[in-house]
């Protein structure tokens, strides 16, 4: 059955940011007795739900404080399982916590457990806070709809609280499901982000809305689990008034640039993490907007600007020890709540599309039913694609294809690429394991070390060719190369570490490319010739890689030699301190 005209599901207001006043209808599941207030009036405190939060929320529901002048005229709440309807109650974010509270208008009406039936057949008994009209037959047939449908959810129904602790004082903090006693298969530290809390540890479920890979080898990571904190930074509409201050929102989303505008979750459901080395390594590689990821032993903390984000950083006993995980499903149960709130919000926003969820390997979580035409229409774009490769006259790719198509034997890719050269040609070749295992840093965190390395590229960041320049700080109209390389040995050893990530910025990138930086998006005849040149040459760096992963293709890439440093970048105190380790690609040219 419908809701009553004028009511709300209880979604909409324990997701509300800002007080709004609702009208309600839900089911009580817990509760605590009348207590005086700190001054004249006295308050009860209740949880409700319905079934727009049954699956979604992993908490007892919507907190309702209500207040009167005398304790006889605050709602009979007799046991879990009464139903109640509640009219001009305001809910929203209180402290960071979202509640409803009453106020002199508010009207309330209490139906016990007891007295509803399962069929509705005429007047009910129910129970008036003073001053509430009766309910009229609309709102008495859903207050039956409701019990029926929380029948299943309310194994206590009927029943008092187990225990009625002292009320909470407005504000403070809800308890994670945890501090409520429930277990969670993630450990004791496992939390959704509503109760995350600043200078702790926890284990977190989450959906990653943006990935970005940094100058200084870390990433920042934006994920959400669909949980509402009011200490994060809040992402408006585009069409609500933004507040310009970037804190919390590194890359401006919140900018008026419609090409960057912030495309969801809106207000303060989203969490700034900030992944360092190794985790950041993974990530680069595994880690896409839309992937549901597994992060254990995060660091929340308060930044400059009082705005709750989190990092994550290698461990002292175990540095390489990696805390980032892709899920592949909904083996663990926090990850079908991600879902089903997931699902709550986007119903809520009917006018944007809601983003597809990717799992490993690309497969799309939701998008398996579109049927056989949309996968024809697939493999003929692939087809088109490999097609449109097999035509490139490109030396790198000529030696590839011709090898492989003629009946001698394929040549040896883990060979070096003879139109890319470095500096130091007679320097040993030392493999990823090896630098990264170096035992001359012993419990440096890092060393003034260089290398000559025979790697192939897997992967690059940033994704669009047109983000490998940025502006260079305090010099107007002056651009910068700035971008990373994934990269792997040659000849790769089943079990050992083989990855890494290089940076490559500056002159270093100046000399690799032969190219001069400049604004690759602004769109004139310049910039579109460098960017046409750029794709020229790093075809020659990496083939067709960039071509493959817009297609999803198997391949290898060339192979070549390149000569490599290690360096550290300090960290700003506000992050700890100390120094960051990066590995960055020097004196290499492609010819």
């Amino acid at each position: 059955m419908a809701l009553p005209e004028g009511f709300s599901e209880l979604y909409a207001a324990l997701n509300a940011t800002e007080p709004k006043a609702f009208n309600l209808i839900g089911v009580v599941t817990d509760f605590l007795p009348p207590t005086p207030t700190r001054g004249t009036d006295w308050t009860c405190t209740f949880h409700l739900k319905d079934k727009s939060i049954v699956n979604s929320y992993d908490g007892n529901g919507l907190r309702v404080r209500f207040f009167r002048k005398e304790s006889s005229d605050l709602p009979k709440i007799e046991k879990i399982g009464d139903v109640i309807v509640l009219r001009g109650i305001k809910a929203g974010l209180y402290n960071g916590s979202p509640v409803a509270l009453s106020a002199a208008g508010t009207q309330c009406v209490v139906l016990p457990y007891a007295t509803i039936p399962t069929v509705f057949s005429g007047g009910m008994h129910y129970l008036c806070v003073p001053g509430s009209p009766p309910l009229v037959r609309a709102e008495q047939q859903y207050v039956v709809t409701v019990k029926n449908d929380m029948a299943a959810t309310l194994p206590a129904a009927g029943s008092r609280p187990a225990s009625l602790a002292s009320p909470t004082h407005l504000g403070e903090r809800r308890a994670s499901p945890n501090r409520l006693g429930l277990q969670s298969s993630l450990g004791p530290k496992f939390s959704v982000i509503r109760d995350i809390e600043a200078a702790k540890f926890y284990t977190l479920v989450a959906e990653v809305v943006k990935v970005f890979p940094t100058p200084i080898g870390s990433v920042d990571l934006y994920i959400t689990d669909y949980t509402i904190n009011g200490l994060l930074y809040e992402y408006r509409k585009p069409d609500q008034n933004r507040d310009q201050s970037r804190d919390g929102d590194t890359f401006g989303y919140t900018g008026a640039s419609k090409e960057h505008e912030w495309s969801g979750p809106y207000g303060r459901q989203t969490l700034h993490v900030e992944l360092m080395p190794p985790h950041a390594s993974y990530a680069q590689l595994h880690v896409k907007p839309g992937s549901l990821v597994l992060l254990t032993n995060v660091r929340a903390k308060m930044s400059r600007a009082n705005v709750l984000e989190a990092n994550l950083w290698p461990e002292d006993r175990e540095p390489n020890r990696i805390r980032v995980e892709v899920l592949k499903g909904t083996e663990h149960a926090e990850v079908k709540q991600v879902l089903n709130r997931r699902d709550h919000y986007w119903q809520f926003q009917p006018n944007r599309e809601k983003p597809v969820l990717v799992q490993p390997g690309g497969a799309s979580i939701g998008t398996r039913k579109k049927g056989k035409a949309e996968k024809k229409a697939k493999q003929k774009a692939n087809k088109k694609a490999k097609a449109a490769a097999a035509k490139k006259r490109d030396f790198v790719e000529e030696d590839v294809m011709a090898a492989q198509n003629s009946k001698r034997e394929k040549p040896d890719l883990s060979a070096p690429s003879k139109h890319i050269r470095c500096e130091n040609p007679d320097h040993p070749v030392t493999l990823v394991k090896d630098i990264l295992n170096d035992p001359r840093r012993k419990d440096l965190p890092f060393m003034n070390a260089k290398w000559r390395a025979r790697l192939r590229i897997i992967d690059f960041y940033p994704k669009d060719l047109a983000d490998f320049t940025r502006p260079i700080p305090d010099e107007p109209d002056a651009w910068q190369w700035a971008f990373h390389l994934y990269v792997e040995d040659s000849s790769v050893s089943r079990g050992e570490p083989s990855n890494m990530v290089l940076d490559v910025v500056g002159q270093d990138a100046v000399y690799l490319l032969k190219l001069d930086a400049c604004d690759l998006k602004k769109g004139d005849p310049p910039a579109k010739l460098t960017l046409a040149k750029l794709r020229e040459k790093l075809f020659v760096l990496w083939g067709d890689l960039e071509e493959r992963q817009r297609t999803k293709a198997a391949g290898t890439t060339p192979a070549f030699d390149c000569c490599l440093l290690e360096c550290g970048v300090p960290r700003t105190e506000e992050n700890g301190g100390g120094w960051c380790r990066l590995h960055r690609m020097f004196g290499t040219t492609i010819m």
